[in-house]
């Protein structure tokens, strides 16, 4: 007895493609492999979700660009979010629709722990030794409800900026405990090692290394640095993430006629 005629369906494995990160071609955007994206048939979606082991999506947008097929709007906070550094192994099993389910594999071979939380404080960076002023303070949630605070201070790049430190008030509000050996990671997904002090006034500022990632993200007057905590059990961090906000310069005064 013939079967009835139906849609013919892909065998599970086909639907599924791995990825290893390099920050340099794959930190703005992720292309799909072309072999892969036969499974499409044509119907390529334009919005995708992203779902890691816990369950938490990501909304990202698809694009086809000269027959090549793109991860875009949505993947860079992906990879914040799920802390993805140079050389990690990204599994993506396709549901066929919409859903791609991702598997994270660190350099070890083994699977990533799992996600931390994240706070987003906002500090404006200060190049005074031994101050530590606050002029403006406000609280507010953004769309991911990360936590992010807005402190404002001065900053000089022509003094010492062997140190930055993290306002107290910041720290013990939401219980954030800094490890001694620190991993800063910059907006190329560059990471820097860095080294806590801790003052016997309870001050803790970022010591050795900071200079490092000063000098290289071109830290100047006036500049912003975006910090997000990533928070592990225990409210312990030992990453942050940092996106350098660069002042607009003045323009010169005209010469008089």
């Amino acid at each position: 007895m013939a079967k009835p005629r139906g849609k013919a369906s892909l065998p599970q494995e086909s639907l599924e493609f791995f990825k290893v990160y390099i920050p340099s071609l794959s930190h703005e955007h992720l292309r799909i492999p072309p072999a892969f994206v036969k499974v499409f048939r044509g119907n390529i979606p334009k919005n995708g979700i992203l779902r890691d082991i816990r369950g938490k999506c990501c909304h990202v947008e698809l694009e086809e660009v000269e027959k090549n097929v793109f991860i875009k709007k949505g993947w860079q906070e992906f990879l914040r979010d799920h802390s993805v550094t140079e050389g990690d192994f990204l599994v993506f099993r396709y549901d066929g629709k919409i859903l791609f389910d991702v598997s994270i594999f660190g350099r070890s071979g083994c699977r990533k722990e799992e996600i931390p939380d994240i706070d987003k404080t906002i500090i404006r960076v200060k190049r005074e030794e031994n101050t530590e002023e606050e002029t403006e303070e406000k609280l507010t949630k953004s769309p991911h409800d990360y936590k992010k605070r807005q402190l404002e201070s001065g900053n000089d790049r022509t003094e010492n900026s062997a140190f930055l430190h993290i306002p107290r008030h910041v720290l013990k509000t939401e219980n954030i405990k800094l490890q001694n050996e620190m991993v800063v990671r910059d907006q190329k997904q560059r990471l820097w090692p860095i080294r806590v002090s801790t003052r016997k006034d309870g001050r803790q500022a970022l010591a050795k290394g900071w200079t490092d990632f000063w000098k290289a993200n071109n830290v100047g007057k006036g500049d912003q640095c975006l910090f997000e905590f990533i928070l592990r059990r225990g409210r312990i961090t030992k990453e942050m993430h940092v996106q350098v906000v660069h002042a607009r310069k003045r323009p010169k005064n005209p010469s008089r006629s």
